[in-house]
């Protein structure tokens, strides 16, 4: 009797330490996911700014629209 006992509670021991593993590492793979994604964004956004300045070494910084900035109310008054 006492052998049977020994064996289920060997048996529910072993089963909570498969999921405490098998959490562990869906949480640590999560985490790593989502610091890789990070990673590729920062590098991505770097990637398109290293294009946007090349494109303005060669074409020069692009100029605001004056025209846009100095329209007028009706009263007259410049609106910025």
């Amino acid at each position: 009797m006492m052998t049977g006992k020994n064996s289920n509670n060997n048996s529910i021991s072993s089963n909570t330490n498969a999921i405490i593993i098998a959490v562990t590492i869906v949480v640590i793979a999560v985490t790593v996911m989502y610091f890789r994604d990070r990673q590729q964004k920062r590098d991505l956004q770097l990637q398109h700014l290293d294009t946007q300045m090349k494109v303005w070494d060669e074409w020069g910084v692009p100029q605001q629209n004056k025209q846009l900035n100095n329209t007028t109310a009706q009263g007259g008054e410049i609106i910025l």
